[in-house]
């Protein structure tokens, strides 16, 4: 506290030179005018064979010392103007500069209180330009005041507008607000009715590899060939006395773990020659500048009207860390190409049919299959290229489906009318 008032009553630090600095710092010392912090002035030129110091002095002081340096036959130069005082001289020294700041500084607290820049994260099936366009229509866009804004309320309007988005989490990071979503991949299709009974069939021929029947009757073993639809655990429970005559029939909801072994051949075809884009040298460029979203400045050179690409980067003028101002300028780039006919080697089509080799066995190993044996020959020709897959894969290839109830009532009332 005691550092602040000093700072701003202002204070000088002089440099003492003369005949008798001791004896004029000592009187200063004596009458309270002097402050600590006096220090030889080792990296000052002293005046002939007498000693220098540096001293502290109010400002409201240095008046009243002339008379005390006179009788030591001292100089008091001033060294250094520390405090606010000063500063204010300075600042009405330089008028136009010091209201800039000023006017800046008003600037940048008006402007925190608004939202600026909106970032939407985990978005794939709903466009960014679609939850903004949503946003919008909620009165929460760039110029609006942040307090307005309640998170809570955003997230479960979003969750209300989209069911497929399953979670929400809206952020406010200074003049910017975050929004993060989570979607369901879920395409639109009729539900299937829950079953209380069932059977699993296989979706696939082959081979049973293996088999853990937890609810229900085992219909085959490991060894056995099956295809596709065939029940390979039923849900139909069967009691039978001695005689394997039919006492009773229930029915369950088969359950179990079966892995079945098949085959999979298939072809991946690639043409010899293909059209790629050749680029010229220099793209041309476009820029602009926009302020509180009007656009106020656009620079282009000669743009192609066709066969270009283009490339467009945004960026928002920020402060500090997450002090996005309404300022944003973006750099299109035009790149025009021609499009030429390229003849493949062969080191490049082997190339290419080794990654989309691996490429096919990702896919089967996201399928959930287990890859246990693979071969692979590439075929080429004039025109084309033919890659041959052969793989033996395991993976679990069952179903539940809907038990066929069997009648069974005719055939007792005929047992009755025969006895």
């Amino acid at each position: 506290m005691r550092r602040i008032l000093l700072w701003l009553q202002g204070y000088l630090i002089i440099c003492v030179t003369g005949r008798e600095p001791r004896r004029f710092l000592t009187l200063l010392a004596g009458r309270g005018m002097l402050l600590s912090g006096t220090a030889p002035t080792a990296e000052l030129p002293a005046n002939g064979e007498f000693d220098g110091f540096l001293a502290r002095v109010r400002l409201s002081d240095y008046k009243r010392i002339g008379g005390y340096a006179r009788k030591c036959g001292v100089i008091p130069l001033v060294y250094r103007r520390v405090g606010l005082p000063f500063w204010l001289e300075r600042a009405r020294r330089y008028r136009s500069r010091t209201l800039g700041i000023l006017l800046f500084v008003v600037l940048l607290y008006v402007l925190q209180n608004f939202l600026w820049s909106i970032q939407i994260q985990g978005n794939f099936v709903h466009s960014e330009e679609q939850l903004l366009g949503f946003l919008r229509e909620q009165g929460i866009a760039a110029g609006v005041r942040m307090d307005s804004i309640s998170c809570e309320e955003l997230e479960t309007l979003i969750r209300t507008q989209y069911p497929d988005i399953i979670w929400v989490s809206c952020e406010k990071a200074g003049t910017r607000l975050k929004i993060h979503v989570k979607e369901a991949y879920r395409y639109a299709s009729a539900e299937a009715p829950e079953l209380t009974s069932g059977d699993l069939v296989a979706t696939e021929s082959g081979v049973v590899r293996k088999l853990l029947v937890r609810t229900g009757t085992p219909m085959v073993k490991v060894g056995d060939t099956v295809q596709e639809g065939d029940i390979l655990i039923s849900g139909t429970r069967i009691v039978t006395d001695a005689y394997d005559a039919e006492l009773s029939r229930s029915y369950v909801l088969a359950d179990g773990d079966v892995e079945i072994e098949r085959t999979i051949e298939d072809e991946l075809t690639f043409p010899m020659t293909e059209e790629v884009r050749e680029y010229d040298a220099d793209g041309k460029n476009h820029y602009t500048l926009t302020v509180f979203g009007h656009k106020l400045m656009k620079y282009q050179s000669s743009i192609p009207t066709k066969d270009c690409d283009i490339i467009t980067t945004y960026a928002e003028l920020r402060l500090f860390e997450q002090l996005y101002l309404p300022v944003e300028w973006s750099k299109s780039t035009y790149q025009s190409y021609r499009l030429v006919t390229k003849q493949h080697t062969e080191e490049s089509i082997r190339e290419r049919a080794g990654t989309a080799y691996l490429a096919y066995l990702e896919e089967r190993v996201q399928e959930g299959c287990e890859i246990l044996e693979e071969q692979s020959e590439l075929l080429l020709s004039e025109e084309t290229a033919t890659l041959r897959i052969r793989l033996r894969v395991a993976s679990s290839g069952c179903r539940l489906a809907e038990i066929q109830k069997e009648d069974t009532s005719d055939d007792r009332n005929d047992d009755q009318h025969s006895d």
